[in-house]
């Protein structure tokens, strides 16, 4: 997969002042709104590529195989075709980890919207599995995957809008070679996997001296929102329950504000499959307010935009993981390749990051995202409130910044035909 930067396609003669305003400018001037803390020179003291003319980044590809000798092999054949063209920036292996699980020892990935639409043969894009009797088929695939119309990741597609069922009118592309595309997101974020460690650890002391009994795992699991096997808190609050985690039905199956009632799945068995209640946590007794996962998606819960208007915030993400496990280099760099598609930098990467994840007041009001926030400082001594195994609020400090944004950019991913036009290949291609 072949994606480009703003600066790319200038090189190339385009006018990029209809895009997005974010991907005209480049991450790199929007690292200070995005929280990352800025040096001499306004560059971004943490970053270690893209922070000048030297080391910029024009093109990312994106290159996948089951064999990694042979993905290996094939980059540095692409490699060696592209030197005299371009110079390499950066060059990461990303992997999966046994259970899909990041270097903090988090199951990743685990909540994406889903597609809405039809196939051109009348079926769904995404699998409907909740019976169509129960008024909410219509709004989710699986039970808790909101339906999102594609204009919210694909340019010339319905747009997000209310009612959520309704199409919106398609999103026009910026130029009309971008018809079918997206534009890319790219953050190489650092996992600071010891001081992530530390720090639970010194939380866990500091509960237990405040007379809590603190069981294992339950600090991390309430700075997240999620057990580590991805058992949500609110389905499960005193330990994870495989029945839920091994389940994708049940995973995802919540919400902050609001009880669900037990849901009928269709004929997937002999009987048909309910899945059981889950009660509602406004209060965040189960799941803290403040966790990684209600800070960057508040479901039905409230925030300055109204619950109506959070579908439109989702994008479709990855994070890759990158580096070698402890065990095997204990200094290198590890972390997550973070992707993210959508068509608007600026209302759905850019919102999520900084109007909720990095704020104090908003979403929720509690506090700054614990995992991902970040206040533009070097600054590592904080503090969260959250409701202890006692039930009674506590407010604990801790120490660390243990996600930090190492470089990035913005980048648009064209369809094939829009490739194609950029590369003069295909003179009917539209533009």
């Amino acid at each position: 997969m072949i994606s480009i930067a703003a600066t790319a396609l200038r090189l190339w003669g385009h006018d990029t002042s209809g895009f997005d305003p974010s991907f005209h400018g480049g991450m790199r001037d929007d690292a200070a709104s995005l929280g990352d803390p800025i040096g001499s020179a306004s560059r971004p003291v943490d970053w270690t590529f893209g922070t000048g003319e030297q080391d910029r980044v024009d093109v990312l590809l994106i290159a996948g195989h089951s064999e990694e000798a042979l993905l290996r092999q094939a980059v540095e054949r692409w490699r060696s075709m592209l030197v005299p063209c371009l110079t390499p920036v950066l060059t990461e292996y990303g992997r999966r980890r046994p259970g899909d699980k990041e270097f903090f020892g988090f199951k990743d990935g685990i909540s994406q919207p889903a597609m809405r639409g039809v196939t051109p043969d009348g079926e769904y894009v995404s699998r409907r599995v909740i019976a169509s009797d129960d008024p909410r088929s219509d709004l989710y695939a699986r039970p808790g995957q909101l339906l999102i119309w594609p204009g919210s990741f694909l340019f010339g597609y319905p747009q997000q809008t209310t009612p959520l069922t309704r199409p919106g009118a398609p999103v026009p592309p910026p130029v009309p070679w971008m018809r079918h595309g997206s534009y890319l997101v790219f953050r190489r974020l650092l996992q600071h996997v010891r001081a992530f460690r530390e720090a639970v650890k010194g939380m866990e002391q500091h509960l237990t001296q405040q007379g809590e009994n603190v069981p294992e795992g339950w600090v991390a699991a309430h700075l997240v929102g999620r057990w580590p096997d991805g058992t949500p808190l609110t389905a499960s609050p005193e330990t994870p329950d495989p029945d839920i985690s091994n389940n994708r039905n049940r995973i995802n199956n919540f919400r902050f504000f609001a009880s669900l009632s037990p849901t009928p799945l269709a004929d997937t068995g002999d009987p048909p499959e309910t899945l059981p209640a889950v009660p509602a946590d406004p209060l965040g007794l189960a799941c803290p307010r403040v966790s990684h996962i209600r800070q960057v998606n508040p479901r039905d819960g409230i925030s300055e935009i109204g619950q109506e208007h959070h579908p439109g915030k989702l994008m479709l993400r990855r994070g890759i993981a990158f580096g070698p496990e402890e065990e095997e280099a204990p200094n290198a760099d590890r972390g997550l390749l973070f992707l993210a598609y959508q068509t608007s930098i600026v209302e759905q990467f850019k919102f999520v990051q900084v109007t909720w994840a990095n704020a104090t007041q908003r979403p929720t009001g509690d506090g700054r995202d614990p995992i991902i926030g970040q206040d533009g400082t070097l600054e590592t001594q904080r503090r969260i409130q959250l409701f202890a195994p006692s039930r009674r609020q506590r407010r604990c400090p801790f120490n660390g910044r243990w996600v930090v944004a190492t470089g990035g950019g913005y980048f648009v991913t064209p369809s094939m035909s829009g490739l194609r036009y950029l590369l003069n290949i295909d003179e009917d291609a539209p533009h």
